[in-house]
C-alpha cells in the first residue's frame, strides 16, 4: 500500500479476522457470490438476508451474448 494511504488504514486486524470466522462458520453460506465487506455489521447483514436474496442484491455481474 502506498505510504500516502497509510493514514486511512485504521481498521484493526481483529475486524478482518472476525469477519473471516463469520464467513467460515457457515452462517454466511447464503451470501456466496455476493459482494461483502469486513467493515459491515454481520448482524445487520443477517437481518437483511431475506431482502438481499429476494432482490438479488450485492451481486456484480457482466453478462454478454456471444
Amino acid at each position: 500500500m502506498p505510504e500516502s494511504l497509510h493514514a486511512y488504514l485504521d481498521d484493526e486486524p481483529e475486524l478482518a479476522a472476525g469477519f473471516a470466522v463469520w464467513l467460515c462458520s457457515g452462517q454466511a453460506d447464503w451470501a456466496k457470490g455476493r459482494y461483502l465487506a469486513a467493515t459491515w455489521d454481520v448482524g445487520e447483514l443477517g437481518a437483511m438476508k431475506e431482502d438481499i436474496l429476494r432482490d438479488d442484491l450485492l451481486v456484480n455481474r457482466l453478462r454478454a451474448k456471444l
